[in-house]
C-alpha cells in the first residue's frame, strides 16, 4: 500500500517522503477504539511493527476503507497460501 501527496505524484510513482510501500502481509486493520482525540479513526498495524492512523470523514467512509484494506490482506494471504500449497 503506497502513499502519495496527490494524484500527480501517484501517476508519476513518486511516493510521499520517498517512503517504500507498506507491506500488508500479516497486517491488521481495525477501528482505533483507543484513540479519543478525533472521530472516525482507524489504524493499520504492519508486521514490521509500524502503525498508521487514518481519519475518515464519517463512519461509512471509515468502514469502507477498513473493508477494502482487509480484503487486500485476505487476498494476499490466499495468494501466499496457494503458492505454498503448489510447491
Amino acid at each position: 500500500m503506497g502513499f502519495y501527496k496527490d494524484s500527480k505524484n501517484a501517476a508519476s510513482g513518486i511516493a510521499y517522503h520517498n517512503e517504500t510501500p507498506a507491506n500488508l502481509k500479516e497486517a491488521v486493520c481495525e477501528v482505533a477504539t483507543d484513540y479519543k482525540k478525533k472521530k472516525h479513526v482507524f489504524k493499520l498495524k504492519l508486521n514490521d511493527g509500524n502503525k498508521y492512523l487514518f481519519q475518515a470523514k464519517d463512519d461509512e467512509e471509515m468502514n469502507t476503507w477498513i473493508q477494502a484494506i482487509e480484503n487486500t490482506i485476505t487476498l494476499y494471504k490466499t495468494e501466499v497460501s496457494l503458492s505454498t500449497q503448489s510447491t
